[in-house]
């Protein structure tokens, strides 16, 4: 997935694993607000692409991911409402989603002038993780409320 107006990529893999990789050297010429809205746009798009990859890879075995009854329904808008968020170990970038369809980022001041592009890529991966595991441990306890 490429941010839009940058040439700032990310995959993801693994299900928690995000790489993040600039093209040519464009890290050299961002600065935290440009970087924020650009963080905050990738995690979208990943979030996108994998529900996208999800879908697809259920689409014949017959199973039903989609809403049937009211604790259906109630379920899931409850996990729309989850507030998620994760942090690099070095404090410096923050991620936060409410359902993994709403981000945002957040980097402390001159993050991108003191970490090296490789630095960074590895705290947003950190990052991101993060906040991948604080959004389905919620989600399981959702679960567990509504199915068990």
């Amino acid at each position: 997935m490429t941010a839009p107006g940058t040439d700032i990529e990310a995959e993801l893999s693994a299900r928690t694993e995000v790489a993040l990789f600039f093209k040519d050297s464009d890290y050299a010429f961002v600065n935290e607000p440009i970087m924020e809205r650009a963080l905050a746009s990738i995690a979208g798009l990943l979030a996108a692409g994998w529900q996208r990859q999800y879908r697809r890879a259920i689409e014949y075995t017959h199973l039903n991911i989609d809403a049937e009854n009211a604790t259906d329904y109630a379920f899931f808008a409850d996990r729309d409402a989850v507030e998620a968020a994760g942090e690099s170990s070095d404090k410096r970038i923050k991620i936060c989603t409410v359902g993994m369809k709403e981000f945002s980022a957040h980097l402390e001041p001159d993050t991108v002038r003191e970490l090296s592009q490789t630095e960074f890529c590895a705290s947003f991966a950190e990052a991101a993780a993060e906040l991948i595991q604080d959004y389905l441990a919620k989600v399981g306890e959702l679960k567990k409320r509504y199915y068990d």
